[in-house]
């Protein structure tokens, strides 16, 4: 897609499209925390939900972390969402410094942080515990699906390496007002992670039917 034509479009996404949750709250602009992992690597904690100007500030954050033995900047995600264009605009960034992502134990990623932000990263997990949220983008009022935003984040994702027929059958067959929530062999299941070479695997794969493996065709988004 030319530049102008990308601009348009995620100004428009910006202005009309939104990932939330039915009740966001009080707005308030992510929090950015950088801590050490337990093997030393440092690791940015973004916190809190997805705000206009948190791109910017994200970019300045991913400055102060150093990379790890695998040459990507950790970042460890637990977010309800936000809005569409400027989680594009932090996902411009993660690939831009090469970000892996993180859902730490007991925390949740979900809507565009999930959709979006996670599967930006080069590398990808969902700790024991953790959980993915994902729903459907929606016209603002919150109703109506919107399969061209679910479309161009699918696509995006699919430049990650994350398979595009599953993201986009989760994002497709969910209602904008409720969550789907995978936990950590789910997230495995459906193709979201991707762990570093030497990584063990998540211990238990499920194959319950809403893994990909027990019949994606049947819902008619095979490539």
């Amino acid at each position: 897609m030319h530049r102008a034509g990308r601009g348009r479009l995620l100004a428009f996404l910006g202005g009309v499209l939104a990932l939330t949750l039915a009740a966001l709250g009080p707005a308030a602009a992510m929090e950015f925390v950088v801590r050490t992992a337990d093997d030393g690597a440092p690791i940015l904690i973004a916190r809190g939900p997805i705000v206009a100007g948190d791109a910017l500030r994200f970019r300045l954050a991913l400055r102060e972390v150093g990379r790890d033995r695998f040459g990507d900047k950790r970042v460890a995600l637990a977010s309800e969402g936000g809005p569409v264009g400027e989680a594009f605009a932090m996902a411009d960034h993660m690939e831009e410094e090469r970000v892996s992502t993180f859902v730490l134990p007991g925390t949740t990623c979900a809507s565009a942080c999930a959709s979006i932000l996670f599967v930006a990263g080069h590398h990808r997990s969902v700790l024991d515990r953790g959980r993915l949220g994902l729903h459907s983008c929606a016209v603002k009022a919150g109703r109506e699906r919107s399969p061209l935003c679910n479309e161009l984040i699918a696509r995006r994702a699919e430049r990650r390496g994350v398979p595009y027929a599953p993201l986009l059958a989760l994002l497709q067959t969910s209602d904008p007002r409720s969550m789907k929530w995978l936990r950590p062999e789910e997230a495995d299941c459906w193709g979201l992670t991707r762990r570093p070479p030497e990584a063990p695997p998540t211990p238990a794969i499920t194959r319950e039917p809403s893994c990909p493996a027990t019949g994606l065709q049947t819902i008619g988004f095979s490539r």
